[in-house]
């Protein structure tokens, strides 16, 4: 489930938490125009858990979501990624996951970072 970045923000405010982050979570992986988002993971040092909102910084079309997410808990969302060399899909897979405490929420995706490069 992704979430239509150009969807109403009224829509996003009647979801609950769990699936706002849902869809958040997959359209920064999913989306060319997050593409900063996934540059700024990379760059952060494999198994470092940082502040979504650092890594999302300059990506103006994701600050009300962000927003609401920081609204609705009194936590940051975070980040990591870890290379997962044993992937049966390949070589260059990675694994991001994200995490927020309050609500015990994670998702983890599996990542080609040769899509990336």
């Amino acid at each position: 489930m992704t979430l239509d970045i150009d969807r109403n923000i009224e829509q996003q405010e009647e979801m609950d938490l769990e699936d706002q982050l849902s869809c958040l979570t997959a359209d920064l992986i999913e989306y060319k125009k997050n593409k900063n988002f996934l540059k700024n993971l990379f760059e952060i040092e494999s198994g470092k858990w940082t502040d979504i909102n650092i890594l999302c910084q300059g990506i103006s079309h994701l600050q009300n979501q962000l927003e609401l997410i920081k609204n609705s808990c009194d936590e940051q969302l975070q980040v990591t990624w870890l290379d997962y060399p044993l992937s049966t899909m390949g070589e260059g897979y990675c694994l991001i996951i994200f995490y927020l405490e309050c609500l015990h929420w994670d998702n983890v995706a599996l990542y080609n970072k040769k899509d990336f490069i």
